[in-house]
């Protein structure tokens, strides 16, 4: 079997990580930057085989740049594609937190909610009735689900 090139593979991990956050980049313009520069001018290339299609195919419709910074410059790539020194005790650690104004709109509005006041001192104090209730991450959760108050302005929004 026949190895990938790393041109391919590189592009299978750009079209890979597009398609994952596909939600959020859809009408909004994103910048990728890679380590890669073949990759650099992806749309004024020549299109010679049928998995490069492929994959360009996939990026039609976003509202991107490609932005070239070689090895070192470019911390994270260069990072993820260098195998660390086994002699080393060195461990290559990488975390990517998304950051939602719509959560955190949610639960300020939720804290402010008499209901879900109420409900909170009840679980808090243990109260018989709220059994299968649990607080974590300062929201309220009913066998696993997020419980919201029946009267809560966002319910109506989540539910459509």
């Amino acid at each position: 079997m026949m190895q990938a090139s790393t041109y391919l593979r590189e592009l299978y991990a750009i079209t890979t990580t597009i398609k994952k956050g596909r939600q959020y980049r859809l009408g909004n313009y994103f910048i990728i930057q890679i380590d890669h520069k073949p990759l650099k001018d992806l749309f004024t290339q020549t299109v010679q085989t049928p998995e490069q299609q492929f994959y360009m195919s996939k990026l039609l419709g976003y509202n991107y740049t490609i932005q070239y910074r070689p090895g070192r410059t470019n911390a994270t790539a260069y990072a993820l594609s260098r195998i660390p020194d086994k002699q080393s005790n060195s461990q290559l650690r990488i975390m990517t937190v998304s950051h939602f104004q719509f959560l955190e709109e949610f639960c300020t509005i939720l804290q402010s909610n008499q209901q879900f006041q109420s409900m909170n001192q009840d679980i808090e104090q243990g109260a018989e009735t709220v059994i299968d209730y649990k607080l974590q991450d300062n929201l309220i959760f009913f066998k696993g689900k997020i419980w919201l108050p029946p009267s809560f302005p966002f319910g109506e929004v989540l539910m459509t």
